[in-house]
Formats: C-alpha cells, sequence, structure tokens
C-alpha cells in the first residue's frame, strides 16, 4: 500500500479522533434524561435495591449492568459515555474492515459524526446497541455466524424494540 493509499485512512482516523475528543468534552453534561435513568438503576443495584423490584425502568437488564460496567460501578457518567464512544468507533472501523472494497474510510468519520449530534452524543441505549448491530453485520459478512449471532444477541437484550427494523434492514441490504 503506498502513501496516496493510505492518506484517506489517516484523515479518516483523524477525523474520527477529533470527534472523539468532542465527546469527551461532552461526557459529563446532561443529554437525555433516560440516560440518568439507567446510570441511577445500575448505581444502586445492589443485594438491598433491586432492578424492577426496588427501581423499576422497561429496559433489559443488559442495559444496568453494561452502564455497571463502563461507569466503574456507579462512580462516573462521564466513563459510560466514554465507553459507549469507543464501543462504537471499534465497531464502524470493524464493519468498515469488512467492506473497505465497497466504502470509503471516510464512513467511519461520517457516520461517527452523525452518531455524536448533540441528541446523540451520550449513551442511551440506542447508541449501545447500534455497535453490536454493526459487529453483527461485520461478523456475517465474514461468516462468523455464531459471533454474528452473539453480537445480534447482545443488541436484542439492549435495544429489543429497535432491533427488527434497523438490524434486519441493514443486514438484508447488504446481502
Amino acid at each position: 500500500m503506498n502513501l496516496l493509499n493510505r492518506t484517506p485512512l489517516a484523515t479518516a482516523l483523524i477525523g474520527t479522533f477529533a470527534i472523539f475528543i468532542y465527546r469527551l468534552s461532552v461526557s459529563n453534561l446532561q443529554i437525555d434524561w433516560d440516560e440518568e435513568v439507567y446510570f441511577q438503576i445500575a448505581r444502586h443495584w445492589s443485594a438491598d435495591v433491586l432492578p424492577y423490584r426496588d427501581i423499576f425502568d422497561h429496559k433489559p437488564p443488559l442495559v444496568y449492568l453494561i452502564y455497571k460496567a463502563l461507569s466503574l460501578n456507579g462512580a462516573s457518567m462521564a466513563a459510560v459515555r466514554i465507553g459507549a464512544a469507543a464501543l462504537l468507533t471499534a465497531s464502524l472501523f470493524h464493519l468498515w474492515r469488512s467492506l473497505r472494497d465497497r466504502l470509503s474510510p471516510y464512513f467511519i468519520p461520517f457516520t461517527f459524526g452523525v452518531l455524536s449530534l448533540p441528541t446523540l452524543a451520550g449513551a442511551n441505549t440506542e447508541i449501545l446497541y447500534i455497535p453490536f448491530i454493526a459487529f453483527a453485520v461485520s461478523f456475517a459478512l465474514r461468516d462468523r455466524i455464531v459471533l454474528a449471532g452473539v453480537c445480534a444477541a447482545i443488541a436484542i437484550n439492549l435495544n429489543h424494540y429497535r432491533l427488527t427494523p434497523a438490524g434486519l434492514s441493514a443486514f438484508c441490504s447488504i446481502y
């Protein structure tokens, strides 16, 4: 690969890094009320306070487990958003690698930028499930069906009512 072929990828990575820095700058701002509910449920989840018994929301339990893990056991909402941004970046890069003969490397910062608009810069369930959809499609394209199934199952357990239209549409449009 010569320097001319590396330049778009390098530019795309610089753009992705710049958007990541933007997401870091808003990681402590309240963007979405739902995030705060997930964070509080994860934060208070213990032997004495249990989701669905003592504190209630309608999301599947994996949402709260991810929030608990990413928030450093309820210590930091910013850590959840940084973790979600890192997961999203990794999944977009992985998907681009699976489709690099059909996609420009600018796909990564463009998609990351769209998913970082002010209302999406947080770590709501939509932002948490998108990376697993991207990983599922990427693994399916590489004929790694078991990994694709695992990622799709995780996505279902993060945002069960969004998966069917978005995930299946993306998967069917590629195949």
